[in-house]
């Protein structure tokens, strides 16, 4: 009886930690859904200051900003200024996973470039 008692507790016992290497294994390997960025303005900024500013591999983006003004004499804007890059609009497509680090990784499998913004000369 003794014998049988012991049988079934190490049965018991086998089974309760097989169910949970099953439960942790499930958890392990489930894929995790990746969300595309959302469409947006991005600031965009010159890497090094000493190279050419129309560089696509010394612009970098920065940070999400709202949409810059149509026109704006003294900063960023849509129209109206020929200087410098400051803000680029990234419209992102499905299969997208991250904001790219410079201009020249834009990809159009992932990403483009739909409308910017210059700074006054």
């Amino acid at each position: 009886m003794k014998n049988l008692l012991s049988k079934i507790n190490k049965v018991g016992l086998f089974a309760f930690v097989l169910g949970l290497l099953l439960i942790g294994t499930q958890s392990a390997f489930k894929v995790a859904k990746l969300t595309p960025p959302a469409d947006g303005w991005f600031e965009v900024t010159v890497i090094d200051p000493m190279q050419s500013h129309s560089d696509p591999t010394n612009l970098a983006f920065g940070t999400r900003i709202d949409e810059p003004d149509e026109t704006n004499e003294e900063g960023c804007a849509r129209t109206g200024n020929t200087g410098d890059l400051c803000a680029v609009f990234l419209d992102f497509t499905v299969s997208a996973t991250a904001v790219p680090a410079k201009i020249s990784d834009v990809n159009a499998t992932y990403e483009s470039i739909t409308d910017d913004a210059q700074q006054p000369l």
